[in-house]
């Protein structure tokens, strides 16, 4: 048997944590439908591998969500089923859930796509 590793001998202790004011935010959204919020700001975070976008809401509640390309501060965010495909905005629509990309057009950019088979 070998020995125990480097790491394994320091054990967990603050001075070998990777500080908190590393990470600005979560990359997380409010579960919100039918809303519209705004880019308040781009956050550069070394735990993700591209910006925050920091997006304020009407209600005053905030989101973080992985900036797409194309997107800027000032620009409006729509949340829900039908809206306008540009970046930034989040859908779901009926359409795509049955057939996840032959029913999207040829060069359109897409982010954030997800890989889970749904059932009908």
């Amino acid at each position: 048997m070998g020995k125990r590793t480097r790491s394994q001998r320091r054990g967990s202790s603050p001075k070998n944590r990777v500080s908190s004011h590393r990470f600005p935010a979560a990359n997380n959204l409010p579960r919100v439908k039918d809303k519209i919020g705004e880019v308040i700001g781009l956050i550069h975070s070394p735990a993700h591998t591209a910006p925050l976008a920091r997006i304020k809401f009407d209600d005053g509640t905030e989101g973080h969500m992985a900036a797409p390309e194309g997107i800027s501060v000032g620009q409006p965010v729509s949340f829900g089923e039908n809206v306008e495909l540009r970046p930034g905005n989040v859908t779901v629509s009926l359409k795509a859930r049955r057939f996840p990309m032959s029913s999207q057009d040829l060069g359109m950019a897409a982010n954030s796509l997800d890989q889970v088979a749904i059932r009908q």
